[in-house]
This record gives structure tokens, C-alpha cells and sequence, in this order.
């Protein structure tokens, strides 16, 4: 899992509340560390985190959306694939999107799949002064 804290805005300073933007696509090399890098040149993320996970999609392989398999074909295989997760400023929510979007090529045929909704609920963790981010 690889985890990334880029700022913590006093709880004062936002605006908007915070949103959640959840990110999959395939587990192609290191693309996922790459977007959470391009993520440390934004502002307002407040943290991001990547993990790796499977997915089945249930209207591949012959499934159609009533789960019945279709004669000759097979269930879906799992395929390995990166879920990266940004917590960012309301404010800024929809840009981070667009940009996360863009970059990570969600528009092309098996790109993945993007959403972002309210966040839930979440403790503010302050990291001491003088911690260096994780190599990589």
C-alpha cells in the first residue's frame, strides 16, 4: 500500500467539506505512484493512498446484468487492479477529479472506473514537524 500525506488544512480553513475520490484502473506497472506524485503538486489534497486489489466485471466474460452465464461463455476472470483514494478540499474536489481523470486515462477501453462522493467520516492526523515523506 502506498500512502501519501500531503497537507492538512486547519479544520477552520475549509470551505466546502472534504470530498472522497475513489480511482481503479488496471494495475498497469507503477502508474498508480505516478498519479499520487502528480496529486503532490496540487493543492489541497489533504491525503491519498493507493492499494492494490481484484476485479470482476459482471458484464464481461458472458454475464449480463440478471447473472445468468450465456451458453459457451465463461464467468469473468479477476483482474488485478490499483484503487487509489484522495480525500481533497470540497472546493477544489471537482479540478482534482477532472485532472485525476485525465491522467490516469480513464476514457480509454478498460481505462477503469472513477467516482466521488461525500466523505463519510475521518480523524485529522497531524504528522510531526520534519517527517520526510516515504522514498518513492
Amino acid at each position: 500500500m502506498a500512502h501519501l500525506h500531503i497537507h492538512t488544512p486547519d479544520i477552520a480553513e475549509l470551505g466546502e467539506a472534504p470530498k472522497l475520490i475513489t480511482c481503479v484502473i488496471p494495475d498497469e506497472g507503477n502508474k498508480d505512484l505516478e498519479l499520487l506524485r502528480s496529486l503532490r503538486s496540487g493543492g489541497d489534497i489533504i491525503t491519498a493512498t493507493s492499494y492494490q486489489s481484484r476485479w470482476v466485471g459482471s458484464l464481461s466474460g458472458g454475464l449480463m446484468g440478471d447473472g445468468k452465464q450465456r451458453k459457451g461463455r465463461r464467468a469473468p476472470q479477476a483482474k488485478a487492479v490499483r484503487v487509489i483514494s484522495v480525500v481533497v478540499a470540497g472546493e477544489f474536489a471537482n479540478d482534482v477529479f477532472q485532472s485525476l481523470y485525465d491522467q490516469a486515462e480513464i476514457d480509454r477501453p478498460e481505462g477503469g472506473i472513477m467516482y466521488m462522493g461525500p466523505l463519510g467520516i475521518a480523524t485529522l492526523f497531524t504528522l510531526p514537524e520534519g517527517v520526510t515523506d516515504e522514498p518513492g
